[in-house]
């Protein structure tokens, strides 16, 4: 019997949101699951394609994967402070695509940027995530502003960003997880199917 890959990865997936999801978002008034869902909610409202919506609900996948000793330290409750890295290594190996992967391992420097650049998006961030600013590095140097603009999905990640700051809503009615599940099996499949086909060629 064939083994489907891409929907045991995608249980692998779920059965970590939705074990370690249920603990609260930090400082925040809403579980981290709460908290992926909802971006994932708002980038379908401003977007219809699949990855981005993907990389939206599970941007901060990181948050749930155990950490190494020093990649949470002094960062006072509020999570792994290299949770982008974490999370981008473990959808990386599961077989997500490169978009995705660079989306969810660059969701915290588009902060740092739009902090860099919007005067007014500093003043709209919610206090916990004014405190995660400093232990992300906070605001860009104007050469990482630079490097940053040349990403070649920049305007989906501004769009990543602003989903995962609206995602803080405490009882939001939405969609729940499963409503995921088909669009990241097929991903999965086709991501694997892209890998075979690249490697032997």
């Amino acid at each position: 019997m064939e083994i489907n890959l891409s929907r045991m990865r995608t249980n692998e997936i779920f059965h970590l949101m939705t074990s370690k999801g249920a603990a609260a978002y930090f400082a925040e008034e809403v579980t981290q699951l709460d908290h992926a869902l909802q971006a994932a909610h708002h980038a379908r409202i401003n977007t219809d394609i699949e990855e981005v919506i993907l990389a939206a609900l599970l941007h901060d996948i990181g948050h749930l994967i155990e950490s190494t000793p020093m990649s949470d330290e002094n960062t006072e409750g509020l999570g792994h402070s290299d949770h982008d890295k974490l999370g981008g290594t473990y959808l990386t190996k599961l077989g997500f695509s490169n978009y995705v992967v660079d989306m969810v391992e660059n969701h915290v420097q588009a902060k740092r940027y739009l902090v860099t650049t919007d005067p007014n998006y500093r003043k709209n961030l919610s206090e916990a995530s004014k405190q995660t600013l400093i232990y992300q590095g906070g605001p860009m140097w104007p050469a990482e502003v630079e490097i940053f603009e040349t990403n070649e999905n920049f305007d989906d990640l501004i769009l990543i960003r602003l989903c995962d700051d609206l995602a803080k809503v405490p009882d939001m009615k939405i969609e729940g997880l499963e409503f995921y599940r088909n669009i990241m099996e097929n991903h999965l499949q086709r991501s694997q199917e892209n890998y075979k086909y690249e490697n032997n060629n």
